[in-house]
């Protein structure tokens, strides 16, 4: 009335048909994700992911938002090249993680990743240990790329309490990962423990959908015949639930022969929803006892040719 009053019915008439409906919750249309489909576009098939800093992984998989689920026996690396891909996101991308590593005390966490970080060992060793200065560096810049999530209060973790603070890191830090380590050191109510894994992972999924998050869970195996340790494990392979194959993005294990002096860990990606993320395949990487670092093997393609 006020417009008609004042303007007039024409202009009143203009108003009415260029008004737009209001948006309904949850409910969207093609024109929302123009954006997302002209960038899987111009992928053209290809990994828009970030690297892992692994140039022999690069071809295999790239970190996107998603969920990835690793794997692997006891002491073959799975929560160590997890730590190195954080680290290496971090340097080359700037990314941000919210760490929630149940195994790890945060001090010994942040043990390893200055490490990483600097590529010296922190304990006194054959190899010269990092300066005081040099941690110190490292422990600067840890705290600029890294949140870690503790129970302070000694109550045993639920999913509802890590995705409520990892939602305060992403807002308060700019967090774009986030790594759960491991999943059976998370409260659940539920009676049967298929049930309860369904449930967890379909929630992580759409948490991490809904805040483009990269989110890393760490699962351990069942128990195995001792013919299945000799090579990577898969989803099927998780102890709890078939629901760690079905429902994970990108599926990934670390696996170690039982030579004690071979340091060339497997990284086998078993499950890859994406192609233009990941594909399935193995290779090998170099481990570095005395730093924890994980590294591409020597080129072996020696040019013999004498001039």
């Amino acid at each position: 009335n006020a417009v008609l009053c004042a303007e007039g019915p024409e202009r009143l008439q203009e108003i009415i048909e260029a008004c737009t409906p209001m948006p309904l919750a949850g409910v969207y249309r093609a024109s929302d994700y123009s954006d997302e489909v002209q960038e899987l576009y111009e992928a053209g098939g290809t990994g828009r992911g970030l690297s892992t800093g692994f140039a022999s992984l690069d071809d295999l998989i790239t970190i996107a938002p998603g969920l990835y689920v690793v794997t692997g026996s006891a002491g073959h690396g799975k929560s160590a090249w997890i730590d190195a891909v954080m680290v290496n996101t971090a340097r080359l991308h700037g990314m941000r993680w919210a760490i929630c590593s149940m195994e790890n005390p945060v001090r010994i966490h942040i043990q390893k990743l200055a490490s990483l970080y600097n590529g010296k060992p922190f304990w006194e060793g054959p190899t010269e240990r990092m300066s005081k200065d040099e941690l110190q560096d490292a422990i600067e810049w840890i705290n600029t790329h890294f949140s870690f999530l503790e129970n302070r209060d000694g109550e045993v973790a639920t999913l509802k309490s890590i995705l409520d603070r990892t939602t305060s890191s992403i807002l308060r830090q700019g967090t774009r990962g986030l790594v759960i380590d491991p999943y059976n050191f998370l409260e659940s109510k539920h009676e049967h423990e298929h049930l309860g894994i369904s449930e967890m992972l379909s929630r992580t999924i759409q948490f991490s959908q809904a805040h483009r998050l990269s989110t890393f869970f760490c699962a351990h195996p069942t128990k195995l015949p001792y013919d299945m340790k000799q090579r990577p494990l898969d989803g099927n392979s998780i102890s709890g639930s078939g629901s760690w194959l079905a429902k994970s993005d990108i599926g990934i294990s670390l696996f170690r022969t039982s030579d004690p002096n071979d340091h060339t860990p497997i990284v086998s990606i078993w499950k890859a929803r994406f192609p233009w993320i990941a594909k399935r395949g193995q290779q090998k990487l170099q481990y570095h006892v005395a730093t924890g670092r994980f590294s591409d093997l020597p080129e072996e393609n020696f040019d013999w040719s004498v001039k």
